[in-house]
C-alpha cells in the first residue's frame, strides 16, 4: 500500500484575551477574530485554535471549568453591537 504524502499545515493557538484591538475593553472580543483570521491566512496559516470561551463559575480561573459547553462568556461580546446596550445609551451612558 503506497503511503500518501501528508500536507503540512501551520496554525496559531491564541487565548482570546490576548487578542487586542482599539475597540475592545481590555479582554478581547469575538469580532476581533475576523481580522485576525484574515491576517493569519495571508501569513500562510490555515488553523486557529482558541482557549474555551465558555462562562466559568465565580472564583474559577481555568477556562476548562465552564458552567456549560453551550454558552459563550458574555465578557467576550462586543457590547457596541448589542442592541439593548446601545438603546441604554452605550458607552456614553457608562
Amino acid at each position: 500500500m503506497a503511503s500518501r504524502a501528508r500536507r503540512r499545515e501551520a496554525g496559531i493557538l491564541l487565548p482570546l484575551f490576548a487578542l487586542r484591538s482599539e475597540h475592545d475593553w481590555g479582554i478581547g472580543e469575538i469580532p476581533d477574530l475576523e481580522p485576525f483570521c484574515v491576517w493569519l491566512a495571508a501569513a500562510g496559516h490555515r488553523r486557529l485554535q482558541i482557549l474555551p470561551i465558555f462562562e466559568i463559575p465565580p472564583g474559577e480561573q481555568s477556562p476548562y471549568s465552564a458552567l456549560t459547553t453551550f454558552g459563550i462568556d458574555p465578557i467576550y461580546l462586543a457590547l457596541r453591537n448589542v442592541e439593548d446596550f446601545v438603546a441604554a445609551g452605550g458607552e456614553a451612558a457608562l
